[in-house]
């Protein structure tokens, strides 16, 4: 007999490029890992990714203490090439599935 288990995995992302740090929701990607693309601006950031509810980093990226205590992960975005060019595509990726499963919420 076969049986199926799923794993319900809602994973969102919010940081200082909005003035509320309103999640926004990534998506599973062929490779099976969260992702999301963000118009922003060359700057500094600060983010956290909302997993199934719950704060976290992504322990493989920068991070720093926030206002409050707290840790946030770091996103750089650099001018590239074209100094008339505004905003640049970013695209942030979490974990594969797997990975998830494994850690310890």
């Amino acid at each position: 007999m076969c049986s199926k288990i799923t794993f319900p995995c809602n994973v969102q992302i919010a940081g200082s490029w909005s003035q509320d740090w309103k999640p926004q929701s990534c998506k599973l990607n062929l490779d099976n890992f969260y992702e999301i693309e963000l118009e922003l601006a060359p700057g500094i950031y600060e983010y956290k990714f909302l997993l199934n509810g719950v704060w976290s980093l992504d322990p493989t990226k920068p991070s720093t203490k926030n206002l409050f205590g707290g840790e946030n992960n770091i996103l750089i975005v650099e001018i590239n090439g074209d100094m008339s060019a505004k905003k640049e595509p970013v695209a942030s990726v979490l974990k594969t599935i797997e990975e998830l499963a494994e850690d310890d919420y």
